[in-house]
């Protein structure tokens, strides 16, 4: 597990294997469907190539907003701290150019 990746819930800083969005408290707080959308849109591999799909990574942003609004968190908020164009590399572990 790379000591950089870390759980996408806002504020949230607990070890995450790079392939999981979230820790597990933070994933149950995501409703079934989008957690099911999530591994729907996910391919295996791509924490490694660092190439998420556009529907991963707008997956990956409504459960971020769905646990952000479970914990009355301002979804603006949400946004800033991921957005794909600025901040995708953060989703697996840092790095430059796509996401890596």
């Amino acid at each position: 597990m790379s000591k950089h990746h870390h759980c996408h819930a806002i504020g949230c800083v607990r070890p995450v294997p790079p392939k999981l969005l979230m820790c597990p408290g933070h994933w149950r707080l995501v409703p079934e469907a989008l957690r099911a959308e999530v591994w729907r849109a996910y391919r295996p591999g791509q924490e490694k190539d660092k190439r998420p799909s556009r529907e991963y990574l707008a997956a990956a942003r409504a459960a971020i907003d769905a646990v952000a609004e479970r914990e009355g968190k301002r979804r603006s908020m949400a946004a800033r701290l991921f957005m794909p164009s600025l901040f995708a590399p953060s989703l697996f572990g840092g790095g430059k150019g796509g996401l890596g």
